[in-house]
């Protein structure tokens, strides 16, 4: 087989890769199908839903996404990890206290986090957790699913936390950008695993 021909099947390899890439506060993760276009829920706060181009009652999956400085989590005067979910659980995510802890792996090591329920605007489950980043900020990760939609959601946490990805570090995975490039978000972490809805 030639260089030419070598090419071509390499290049038409590499159309076949599944995915849509989402990109959110300086994360990226790659699905099947795509997320909506990140819109602004609050001050420093983004949310993405699937499927897109549907209104949220109808959504059947949601991430939000809220960063904070260095000072939000400094240990001198800053907000625990606890604390930074429990703010960001009650003020965009209209959940109250959380429903129990879990686990995942995140930045290559176990961060807490907490699963939830709520009622508002209708029964939804959920995991949230404070991600600690190299550059010193916190991003609060909410995933939420209506009730009903539990399996599909399940499918949809599975789907982003396998590819969940730093959006700067130059992971071709998520059309990654040399290290030190800003994506209008600056934030980074890395991949999630483990943890069950409860």
């Amino acid at each position: 087989m030639g260089l030419p021909s070598m090419l071509a099947m390499g290049l038409g390899l590499l159309a076949l890769t599944p995915g849509h890439v989402t990109r959110m506060q300086g994360l990226c993760w790659r699905t099947a199908e795509p997320f909506s276009t990140p819109e602004p829920v609050g001050l420093d706060a983004l949310a993405v839903g699937f499927p897109a181009g549907v209104p949220f009652e109808r959504q059947r999956f949601s991430i939000t996404a809220v960063r904070f400085g260095p000072e939000a989590s400094s240990t001198k005067a800053g907000m625990t990890p606890g604390e930074l979910r429990a703010y960001v659980r009650s003020i965009f995510l209209a959940a109250g206290p959380g429903g129990g802890p879990i686990r995942r792996t995140l930045l290559g090591r176990p961060v807490d986090g907490d699963s939830f329920t709520t009622s508002i605007p209708r029964p939804r489950l959920g995991e949230i957790y404070a991600l600690p980043l190299a550059s010193g900020e916190t991003v609060v990760l909410g995933f939420s699913m209506p009730v009903e939609a539990r399996a599909q959601g399940e499918a949809l946490l599975t789907e982003v936390v396998t590819t969940l990805r730093e959006a700067d570090n130059g992971d071709p995975s998520c059309g990654g950008r040399p290290s030190g490039s800003d994506d209008g978000n600056r934030s980074n972490a890395s991949g999630l695993s483990e943890g069950a809805w409860r």
